[in-house]
């Protein structure tokens, strides 16, 4: 769906969809106010036509998924790293 605004948002019932599943904002801005407490906030940053970032960033109780996860994560993306808090790793 392309929201022209965060008033359509309620409409789309998504409360159920976050209960039941995974869902994917490409411009969470939009709607930041009807997001739930906990979340994982995946971001994806191009860096060129070869090269993109991720950045994880945990919400409420997934603020410790993500820290008690770190060790695994800097394991699996050794080019990763923590900058102000959101964890970085790039491909």
């Amino acid at each position: 769906y392309r929201l022209k605004g965060p008033e359509e948002w309620p409409e789309l019932g998504m409360d159920e969809a976050f209960e039941t599943g995974i869902v994917c904002i490409e411009w969470p801005e939009i709607c930041a106010n009807f997001l739930p407490k906990h979340r994982l906030d995946i971001s994806i940053h191009f860096e060129g036509e070869q090269r993109r970032s991720f950045q994880l960033e945990g919400r409420g109780r997934w603020e410790s998924v993500i820290e008690i996860n770190s060790e695994k994560i800097f394991r699996e993306f050794p080019h990763a790293r923590i900058s102000s808090d959101p964890i970085h790793a790039s491909q």
